[in-house]
């Protein structure tokens, strides 16, 4: 019954982020008696501190606010692409503590691929070896079997295909490992604190070196058991076998920017009377390509919004805004088409998110709506930062871990 209570009191704190002795009873319905003894347990035990003094209710004495502090140990989220790595290292309070983006290693096999990312970890912020790990969580740009960590179709970062890269990850880091489908991530991300907050029936779609989606109905990732649920970079767009990816990935793009004569920057893809064939028929394509994968995400999952991320999808503001028209003209309710706030921090910034949520349900403190509205509020603040960080490729932010405990 004291763990019960204990978690009760500690979602009260995360929910809240400072509150009164007070307050939490009103919030839990437990009794001050209870209160008071779960909350000088949690203060012994360093995961609550107690802050300023504020005034009592109805002019009452002054009493001191309480604050969520956690464990000691931090939590990781990780992008990795088949072109770069990004991490982000927080406390349990969500506090920064590291956040920088590195090439991606490309060497024979899931293993050493994991020795390389811990290896990375360590090297970017010392804090990890010094305080531990309470969670860490890996997105890959493949399908993830949910339960095994097994990856298959990565043809970006083919090394970590199979079980040995969760397996070696599980080996070397301390406290839960997780791997996820980048996308996933991606869209968890944009769901807490970008473009999709406050929406739940909404597709990501991330074009960068390949092309990566996720979906999300009734605010739940959808996976299926082998993890191929919303892998529609497979989606074939021809008759020739053509897929999506072979038309909208990072090579297939700069190709396209080649052969259309455009600077870096959105390709010009309305015809043009001046148009070769070979030009129009690219044009189409890549349109065609746009359209195909909205079209039928859109009817398979009744969304709301579909979020485009990833570099590559700068490139295609002109495709969004055709598609845009085909959309309202072939569905009697199209969804949103609009372009991601976190850029490139949405698959670390959702991968921290899980990481946390999976760090606070150790404690007792997770699992609840409240938690996850409070994990929002707490993404939001850390995206300005986390996302200013990835992009500019600065190395590392200065440790806040030793500045808040």
């Amino acid at each position: 019954m004291h763990r019960v209570n204990a978690g009760l009191v500690l979602r009260a704190l995360v929910t809240a982020g400072a509150t009164s002795r007070q307050q939490i009873v009103r919030e839990t319905t437990l009794g001050k008696a209870t209160v008071s003894r779960v909350v000088r347990d949690l203060i012994d035990s360093g995961l609550v501190v107690e802050g300023s003094l504020v005034k009592g209710p109805d002019g009452g004495r002054a009493t001191r606010t309480l604050e969520f502090r956690g464990g000691q140990e931090l939590v990781c989220g990780v992008d990795m692409g088949g072109t770069n790595t990004r991490l982000v290292v927080v406390d349990q309070r969500a506090g920064l503590v590291a956040a920088w983006r590195q090439p991606t290693a490309h060497l024979a096999g899931g293993p050493n691929i994991a020795d390389w990312l811990v290896d990375a970890l360590h090297a970017g912020c010392p804090d990890v070896v010094r305080h531990g790990l309470a969670a860490t969580v890996v997105g890959v740009p493949g399908a993830v079997v949910p339960g095994s960590g097994e990856i298959a179709q990565a043809p970006n970062l083919t090394e970590v295909e199979g079980t040995g890269f969760a397996r070696r990850l599980g080996e070397l880091l301390p406290g839960h490992v997780a791997v996820r489908n980048d996308s996933n991530l991606a869209l968890v991300g944009e769901m807490g604190a970008g473009a999709a907050a406050g929406f739940h029936d909404v597709a990501m779609i991330t074009v960068g070196t390949g092309v990566g989606t996720g979906v999300a109905v009734g605010g739940e990732l959808l996976t299926g058991a082998r993890g191929l649920i919303g892998e529609f970079g497979s989606l074939p767009i021809a008759l020739d076998g053509t897929v999506v990816e072979d038309v909208l990935g990072g090579d297939a793009l700069t190709a396209a920017r080649t052969a259309l004569g455009c600077a870096d920057g959105a390709l010009s893809l309305s015809p043009r009377s001046t148009d070769t064939r070979t030009r129009a028929t690219l044009r189409g394509q890549i349109v065609g390509a746009v359209y195909a994968v909205c079209v039928a995400m859109s009817v398979a999952y009744d969304l709301d919004m579909i979020v485009f991320g990833g570099r590559g999808s700068a490139s295609l503001d002109e495709a969004l805004e055709q598609t845009r028209k085909r959309l309202s003209a072939a569905l009697p309710a199209a969804p949103e088409l609009v372009a991601s706030r976190l850029g490139d921090g949405a698959g670390a910034l959702g991968a921290v998110a899980l990481g946390l949520d999976q760090a606070r349900q150790q404690l007792g403190a997770g699992a609840a709506p409240t938690h996850a509205q409070a994990l929002g509020r707490e993404l939001r603040a850390l995206a300005t930062t986390v996302v200013d960080r990835l992009e500019t490729g600065r190395a590392t932010a200065p440790s806040a871990h030793a500045a808040v405990r």
